[in-house]
Protein backbone atom coordinates (compact mmCIF):
# COMPACT_ATOMS: atom_id res chain seq x y z
CA UNK A 1 0.00 0.00 0.00
CA UNK A 2 1.23 3.49 -0.97
CA UNK A 3 -0.25 4.43 2.56
CA UNK A 4 3.27 2.63 3.82
CA UNK A 5 5.68 3.99 1.56
CA UNK A 6 8.44 6.31 3.49
CA UNK A 7 8.87 9.46 2.15
CA UNK A 8 11.13 11.99 2.92
CA UNK A 9 10.94 15.57 3.69
CA UNK A 10 14.12 17.82 3.18
CA UNK A 11 16.19 15.40 4.76
CA UNK A 12 13.60 13.87 7.23
CA UNK A 13 12.59 10.21 6.16
CA UNK A 14 9.08 9.18 7.31
CA UNK A 15 8.57 5.58 7.76
CA UNK A 16 4.92 5.96 6.24
CA UNK A 17 2.50 8.35 5.08
CA UNK A 18 0.07 8.57 8.32
CA UNK A 19 0.21 12.02 10.01
CA UNK A 20 -1.27 12.76 13.07
CA UNK A 21 -2.31 16.13 13.10
CA UNK A 22 -1.88 18.67 15.56
CA UNK A 23 -5.53 18.58 17.98
CA UNK A 24 -6.48 19.51 21.28
CA UNK A 25 -4.51 16.89 23.35
CA UNK A 26 -6.34 15.88 26.58
CA UNK A 27 -5.07 16.59 29.62
CA UNK A 28 -5.88 16.19 33.40
CA UNK A 29 -8.50 19.11 34.70
CA UNK A 30 -6.86 20.09 37.40
CA UNK A 31 -3.40 20.26 35.39
CA UNK A 32 -1.94 23.31 36.33
CA UNK A 33 -0.40 24.38 32.77
CA UNK A 34 1.96 27.17 34.25
CA UNK A 35 4.40 24.24 35.14
CA UNK A 36 6.27 23.00 32.65
CA UNK A 37 5.88 19.08 33.42
CA UNK A 38 2.10 19.23 32.37
CA UNK A 39 4.04 17.63 29.31
CA UNK A 40 4.44 14.46 31.06
CA UNK A 41 0.79 14.17 31.53
CA UNK A 42 0.56 14.32 27.38
CA UNK A 43 3.23 12.61 26.86
CA UNK A 44 1.50 8.57 26.57
CA UNK A 45 -0.75 9.91 24.73
CA UNK A 46 1.37 10.64 21.76
CA UNK A 47 3.84 7.85 22.84
CA UNK A 48 1.32 5.70 21.90
CA UNK A 49 0.25 6.53 18.95
CA UNK A 50 3.54 6.25 17.71
CA UNK A 51 3.12 2.74 19.30
CA UNK A 52 0.02 1.97 17.10
CA UNK A 53 2.28 2.99 13.97
CA UNK A 54 1.95 6.21 12.49
CA UNK A 55 4.84 8.02 11.16
CA UNK A 56 4.51 11.42 12.02
CA UNK A 57 3.01 13.12 14.92
CA UNK A 58 2.51 16.69 15.15
CA UNK A 59 1.89 18.03 18.81
CA UNK A 60 -1.07 20.22 19.65
CA UNK A 61 -0.97 23.77 19.29
CA UNK A 62 1.93 25.34 21.61
CA UNK A 63 2.12 29.36 22.21
CA UNK A 64 5.90 30.10 20.85
CA UNK A 65 6.27 31.99 23.97
CA UNK A 66 5.97 28.78 26.04
CA UNK A 67 9.16 28.27 24.65
CA UNK A 68 10.76 31.55 24.84
CA UNK A 69 10.07 33.84 27.64
CA UNK A 70 10.57 32.14 31.85
CA UNK A 71 7.87 34.77 32.31
CA UNK A 72 5.12 33.64 30.63
CA UNK A 73 5.50 30.46 33.00
CA UNK A 74 5.83 33.04 36.22
CA UNK A 75 8.85 31.35 37.28
CA UNK A 76 12.39 31.16 36.52
CA UNK A 77 14.03 28.83 34.00
CA UNK A 78 10.69 27.17 32.93
CA UNK A 79 11.92 27.78 29.22
CA UNK A 80 14.98 25.44 30.12
CA UNK A 81 12.77 23.04 32.03
CA UNK A 82 10.05 22.76 28.64
CA UNK A 83 12.79 22.40 26.55
CA UNK A 84 14.18 19.32 28.40
CA UNK A 85 10.82 17.95 29.04
CA UNK A 86 10.04 18.11 25.24
CA UNK A 87 13.15 16.57 24.81
CA UNK A 88 12.44 13.08 26.52
CA UNK A 89 8.58 13.13 24.85
CA UNK A 90 10.88 13.01 21.68
CA UNK A 91 12.90 10.56 22.62
CA UNK A 92 10.20 8.04 23.56
CA UNK A 93 8.06 9.25 20.18
CA UNK A 94 11.72 8.00 18.79
CA UNK A 95 12.08 4.47 20.34
CA UNK A 96 8.95 3.87 18.00
CA UNK A 97 10.32 5.28 14.86
CA UNK A 98 7.78 8.02 14.47
CA UNK A 99 9.23 11.83 13.83
CA UNK A 100 7.61 14.42 16.07
CA UNK A 101 7.49 18.43 15.47
CA UNK A 102 5.49 21.01 17.60
CA UNK A 103 2.64 23.26 15.83
CA UNK A 104 4.11 26.97 16.77
CA UNK A 105 1.21 29.97 17.00
CA UNK A 106 1.14 33.20 18.74
CA UNK A 107 -2.08 33.00 21.47
CA UNK A 108 -3.61 36.65 20.18
CA UNK A 109 -6.71 35.66 21.42
CA UNK A 110 -5.78 34.26 24.84
CA UNK A 111 -4.27 36.13 28.13
CA UNK A 112 -0.81 34.34 27.39
CA UNK A 113 -0.20 35.66 24.15
CA UNK A 114 1.30 38.75 25.59
CA UNK A 115 3.89 38.13 28.05
CA UNK A 116 6.37 40.46 29.47
CA UNK A 117 8.82 41.56 28.43
CA UNK A 118 7.31 41.48 25.85
CA UNK A 119 6.27 45.66 23.54
CA UNK A 120 2.44 44.55 23.78
CA UNK A 121 0.89 46.82 27.25
CA UNK A 122 1.22 43.89 30.14
CA UNK A 123 -2.47 44.10 30.76
CA UNK A 124 -5.95 42.55 30.06
CA UNK A 125 -5.58 43.01 26.41
CA UNK A 126 -6.05 40.67 23.16
CA UNK A 127 -4.83 41.55 19.56
CA UNK A 128 -5.17 41.10 16.06
CA UNK A 129 -3.95 42.14 12.70
CA UNK A 130 -6.62 45.09 12.64
CA UNK A 131 -9.06 46.03 15.39
CA UNK A 132 -12.78 43.96 15.70
CA UNK A 133 -15.04 42.31 17.72
CA UNK A 134 -14.81 38.56 18.86
CA UNK A 135 -17.01 36.70 17.32
CA UNK A 136 -16.19 33.57 18.49
CA UNK A 137 -19.42 31.58 19.88
CA UNK A 138 -18.84 30.22 23.44
CA UNK A 139 -18.72 26.11 25.06
CA UNK A 140 -15.79 25.23 22.69
CA UNK A 141 -13.06 26.11 24.86
CA UNK A 142 -13.41 28.61 27.93
CA UNK A 143 -9.97 30.25 26.97
CA UNK A 144 -11.63 31.25 23.68
CA UNK A 145 -12.90 34.76 23.85
CA UNK A 146 -16.37 35.66 24.38
CA UNK A 147 -18.76 38.04 21.75
CA UNK A 148 -18.00 40.89 21.39
CA UNK A 149 -14.69 41.57 23.77
CA UNK A 150 -12.37 43.94 21.59
CA UNK A 151 -9.07 43.47 19.91
CA UNK A 152 -6.92 45.94 19.41
CA UNK A 153 -4.75 46.04 16.30
CA UNK A 154 -1.14 45.48 16.75
CA UNK A 155 1.46 48.01 15.83
CA UNK A 156 4.16 47.06 13.37
CA UNK A 157 6.74 47.13 16.32
CA UNK A 158 4.74 44.56 17.99
CA UNK A 159 4.64 42.48 14.93
CA UNK A 160 8.03 42.22 14.37
CA UNK A 161 8.25 41.03 17.81
CA UNK A 162 5.78 38.30 17.10
CA UNK A 163 7.86 37.08 14.08
CA UNK A 164 11.16 36.96 15.87
CA UNK A 165 9.24 34.94 19.09
CA UNK A 166 8.22 32.51 15.97
CA UNK A 167 11.97 32.46 15.10
CA UNK A 168 13.45 31.76 18.55
CA UNK A 169 10.56 29.47 19.24
CA UNK A 170 11.41 27.19 16.07
CA UNK A 171 14.97 27.48 17.07
CA UNK A 172 14.24 26.49 20.60
CA UNK A 173 12.45 23.25 19.25
CA UNK A 174 15.36 22.11 17.26
CA UNK A 175 17.20 22.20 20.04
CA UNK A 176 14.96 19.94 22.09
CA UNK A 177 15.57 17.43 19.70
CA UNK A 178 11.96 17.99 17.41
CA UNK A 179 12.30 16.49 13.87
CA UNK A 180 10.01 19.94 12.42
CA UNK A 181 8.65 22.41 13.32
CA UNK A 182 4.75 23.53 12.11
CA UNK A 183 3.45 27.26 11.63
CA UNK A 184 0.30 27.61 12.43
CA UNK A 185 -1.52 29.55 9.95
CA UNK A 186 -5.31 28.28 9.71
CA UNK A 187 -8.42 28.25 11.71
CA UNK A 188 -9.02 32.07 12.51
CA UNK A 189 -5.52 32.43 14.67
CA UNK A 190 -2.64 35.08 14.23
CA UNK A 191 -1.50 33.63 11.05
CA UNK A 192 -4.89 33.18 9.16
CA UNK A 193 -5.88 36.33 10.47
CA UNK A 194 -3.26 38.11 8.39
CA UNK A 195 -4.14 36.68 5.35
CA UNK A 196 -7.82 36.66 5.13
CA UNK A 197 -9.13 40.06 3.98
CA UNK A 198 -12.17 39.43 6.19
CA UNK A 199 -10.09 39.89 9.04
CA UNK A 200 -7.27 42.33 7.93
CA UNK A 201 -8.02 45.56 7.08
CA UNK A 202 -4.53 47.28 7.75
CA UNK A 203 -3.42 50.21 5.31
CA UNK A 204 -0.25 49.39 5.98
CA UNK A 205 2.85 47.22 3.96
CA UNK A 206 1.11 44.39 6.32
CA UNK A 207 -2.92 44.60 5.00
CA UNK A 208 -4.00 45.93 1.88
CA UNK A 209 -3.64 43.85 -1.63
CA UNK A 210 -3.27 40.06 -1.72
CA UNK A 211 0.77 41.08 -1.46
CA UNK A 212 0.29 42.54 1.61
CA UNK A 213 -1.47 40.07 3.19
CA UNK A 214 0.90 37.22 3.03
CA UNK A 215 3.70 39.69 4.28
CA UNK A 216 3.49 38.59 8.01
CA UNK A 217 3.04 34.69 6.69
CA UNK A 218 6.30 34.71 4.67
CA UNK A 219 8.26 36.98 7.00
CA UNK A 220 7.52 34.96 9.85
CA UNK A 221 8.70 31.70 7.36
CA UNK A 222 11.94 33.69 6.45
CA UNK A 223 12.76 34.01 10.17
CA UNK A 224 12.13 30.99 11.14
CA UNK A 225 14.45 29.25 8.20
CA UNK A 226 17.20 32.21 9.38
CA UNK A 227 16.93 30.71 13.06
CA UNK A 228 16.99 26.70 12.02
CA UNK A 229 19.19 26.79 9.21
CA UNK A 230 18.98 25.55 5.92
CA UNK A 231 18.12 22.05 6.14
CA UNK A 232 15.23 21.85 8.87
CA UNK A 233 11.76 20.85 7.71
CA UNK A 234 9.18 23.53 7.82
CA UNK A 235 5.63 22.50 8.15
CA UNK A 236 2.72 25.51 7.16
CA UNK A 237 -0.47 24.69 8.29
CA UNK A 238 -2.68 26.26 5.55
CA UNK A 239 -6.43 27.06 5.77
CA UNK A 240 -6.70 26.82 1.97
CA UNK A 241 -10.76 28.90 1.90
CA UNK A 242 -12.79 30.36 4.06
CA UNK A 243 -16.52 29.54 4.17
CA UNK A 244 -17.86 33.51 5.11
CA UNK A 245 -18.19 36.33 3.20
CA UNK A 246 -14.98 38.49 1.79
CA UNK A 247 -12.76 35.36 3.40
CA UNK A 248 -9.61 33.30 2.22
CA UNK A 249 -10.18 31.79 -1.42
CA UNK A 250 -9.04 29.31 -3.35
CA UNK A 251 -6.99 31.42 -5.19
CA UNK A 252 -5.60 33.15 -3.33
CA UNK A 253 -4.26 30.45 -1.26
CA UNK A 254 -2.15 28.93 -4.39
CA UNK A 255 -0.62 32.10 -4.65
CA UNK A 256 0.60 32.28 -1.30
CA UNK A 257 1.29 28.72 -1.34
CA UNK A 258 3.84 29.01 -4.07
CA UNK A 259 5.80 31.91 -2.27
CA UNK A 260 5.47 29.97 0.79
CA UNK A 261 7.15 27.52 -1.14
CA UNK A 262 10.14 29.75 -2.10
CA UNK A 263 10.49 31.26 1.71
CA UNK A 264 11.27 28.38 2.65
CA UNK A 265 8.22 25.82 3.28
CA UNK A 266 8.86 22.22 3.07
CA UNK A 267 5.52 20.57 3.54
CA UNK A 268 1.82 22.02 3.48
CA UNK A 269 -0.52 20.83 5.79
CA UNK A 270 -3.71 21.64 3.91
CA UNK A 271 -7.63 22.30 5.86
CA UNK A 272 -10.41 24.39 5.18
CA UNK A 273 -9.89 28.26 7.13
CA UNK A 274 -12.39 29.34 8.92
CA UNK A 275 -16.98 29.44 8.66
CA UNK A 276 -19.75 31.73 9.07
CA UNK A 277 -22.08 28.68 9.00
CA UNK A 278 -21.02 26.34 11.47
CA UNK A 279 -19.33 26.39 14.68
CA UNK A 280 -15.84 26.02 14.98
CA UNK A 281 -15.59 22.55 16.13
CA UNK A 282 -17.66 21.34 13.57
CA UNK A 283 -15.45 22.83 10.51
CA UNK A 284 -12.10 21.97 12.03
CA UNK A 285 -13.63 18.40 12.60
CA UNK A 286 -16.10 17.37 9.87
CA UNK A 287 -19.47 15.70 11.42
CA UNK A 288 -20.42 12.15 9.66
CA UNK A 289 -23.18 14.41 8.10
CA UNK A 290 -20.05 14.87 5.55
CA UNK A 291 -18.21 12.70 3.15
CA UNK A 292 -14.54 11.11 4.62
CA UNK A 293 -11.49 12.86 2.82
CA UNK A 294 -13.82 16.28 2.53
CA UNK A 295 -10.89 18.54 2.53
CA UNK A 296 -8.92 16.91 0.30
CA UNK A 297 -9.86 18.81 -2.77
CA UNK A 298 -8.24 21.48 -0.86
CA UNK A 299 -4.82 19.47 -0.47
CA UNK A 300 -4.77 18.67 -4.27
CA UNK A 301 -5.47 22.29 -5.08
CA UNK A 302 -2.40 23.67 -3.70
CA UNK A 303 -0.57 20.17 -4.38
CA UNK A 304 -0.90 21.19 -8.51
CA UNK A 305 1.01 24.71 -7.55
CA UNK A 306 3.73 23.40 -5.53
CA UNK A 307 6.85 20.92 -5.31
CA UNK A 308 7.42 19.82 -1.50
CA UNK A 309 4.93 17.29 0.23
CA UNK A 310 1.36 18.18 0.85
CA UNK A 311 -0.89 16.56 3.35
CA UNK A 312 -4.83 16.22 3.30
CA UNK A 313 -7.31 16.36 6.42
CA UNK A 314 -10.67 16.21 6.95
CA UNK A 315 -12.47 12.90 8.20
CA UNK A 316 -10.32 10.27 6.54
CA UNK A 317 -11.06 7.40 9.03
CA UNK A 318 -11.09 4.27 6.57
CA UNK A 319 -7.48 2.89 4.39
CA UNK A 320 -9.53 2.43 1.78
CA UNK A 321 -10.52 6.57 1.48
CA UNK A 322 -6.68 7.51 2.81
CA UNK A 323 -5.19 5.22 0.04
CA UNK A 324 -7.21 6.85 -2.67
CA UNK A 325 -5.89 10.09 -1.93
CA UNK A 326 -2.58 9.24 -2.01
CA UNK A 327 -3.02 7.12 -5.21
CA UNK A 328 -5.20 9.39 -6.66
CA UNK A 329 -1.80 12.60 -6.50
CA UNK A 330 -4.06 14.72 -4.25
CA UNK A 331 -1.62 14.68 -1.48
CA UNK A 332 1.20 12.89 -0.07
CA UNK A 333 0.41 12.53 2.90
CA UNK A 334 -3.04 11.77 4.92
CA UNK A 335 -3.95 13.40 8.95
CA UNK A 336 -6.02 11.17 10.44
CA UNK A 337 -6.98 12.55 13.55
CA UNK A 338 -10.47 11.51 15.70
CA UNK A 339 -9.79 7.97 14.20
CA UNK A 340 -6.29 7.87 15.71
CA UNK A 341 -8.06 8.97 19.39
CA UNK A 342 -10.30 6.24 18.95
CA UNK A 343 -7.83 3.51 18.15
CA UNK A 344 -4.63 4.94 18.18
CA UNK A 345 -3.48 1.22 16.32
CA UNK A 346 -5.04 2.30 13.44
CA UNK A 347 -1.77 1.98 11.28
CA UNK A 348 -0.44 -1.61 12.60
CA UNK A 349 -3.76 -3.37 12.47
CA UNK A 350 -3.92 -2.36 8.96
CA UNK A 351 -0.30 -3.15 7.98
CA UNK A 352 -0.67 -6.66 9.72
CA UNK A 353 -3.88 -7.35 7.72
CA UNK A 354 -6.45 -6.98 11.19
CA UNK A 355 -8.71 -4.17 9.75
CA UNK A 356 -11.77 -6.39 11.27
CA UNK A 357 -9.91 -4.96 14.36
CA UNK A 358 -9.88 -1.23 13.97
CA UNK A 359 -12.41 0.45 16.06
CA UNK A 360 -14.16 2.92 14.19
CA UNK A 361 -14.55 6.75 14.80
CA UNK A 362 -17.93 7.41 14.13
CA UNK A 363 -17.59 11.19 14.05
CA UNK A 364 -19.86 12.10 16.90
CA UNK A 365 -17.73 15.22 17.75
CA UNK A 366 -18.71 15.00 20.85
CA UNK A 367 -16.82 13.63 23.59
CA UNK A 368 -13.04 14.69 22.46
CA UNK A 369 -13.65 17.82 22.53
CA UNK A 370 -13.87 20.11 26.32
CA UNK A 371 -17.23 20.50 25.98
CA UNK A 372 -19.88 20.09 28.85
CA UNK A 373 -23.10 18.71 27.62
CA UNK A 374 -25.28 20.37 30.05
CA UNK A 375 -26.68 23.24 29.04
CA UNK A 376 -27.64 24.49 32.04
CA UNK A 377 -23.62 25.26 32.91
CA UNK A 378 -22.03 26.46 29.79
CA UNK A 379 -19.15 28.07 31.70
CA UNK A 380 -17.83 25.09 33.15
CA UNK A 381 -15.85 21.73 31.27
CA UNK A 382 -15.62 17.98 31.55
CA UNK A 383 -12.40 16.09 30.67
CA UNK A 384 -12.21 15.43 27.51
CA UNK A 385 -13.07 11.57 26.40
CA UNK A 386 -13.95 9.42 23.53
CA UNK A 387 -16.48 7.57 24.11
CA UNK A 388 -15.40 4.61 22.27
CA UNK A 389 -11.70 4.49 23.60
CA UNK A 390 -11.99 4.86 27.60
CA UNK A 391 -7.93 5.36 27.45
CA UNK A 392 -8.20 8.70 25.62
CA UNK A 393 -7.24 11.55 27.52
CA UNK A 394 -6.62 9.09 30.25
CA UNK A 395 -3.32 7.36 28.94
CA UNK A 396 -1.06 8.59 31.64
CA UNK A 397 -2.94 7.00 34.44
CA UNK A 398 -4.63 3.98 32.57
CA UNK A 399 -1.77 1.46 31.76
CA UNK A 400 -1.97 -0.47 28.21
CA UNK A 401 -3.63 -3.78 28.39
CA UNK A 402 -1.40 -6.55 28.63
Amino acid sequence: MKLFEPLIIQGMELKNRIVLPAMIVFRKPSLDEQNPQYIDHERPYYVERAMGGTGTIITGAISVTRFTSDEVWGQPGSVATFVEIMGHLVEDVHRHGAKIGPQLWFTNRYPSGTPHPSPIPQKEEWVAPSSKMEPTKPGFHKLYLRPGRELRELTPGEIKWIIQQFAAAAARAKEAGFDFIEFHGDHGHLGHEFFSPASNSRNDKYGGDLKRRMRFGLECIEAIRGAVGPDYPIFFRLGAEDDCPGGVTLADSTVYAVELERAGVDCFDVSVGVSANRPYRFYISPSKAQPMGTYAYLASAIKEKVHVPVIAVGRINTPEVAESILIQGKADLVAIGRQLITDPFWPKKIMEGRTGDIIPCDGCDTFCYHLNPKKDAPDTETPATCRKNKRAGKEWQIPLPS
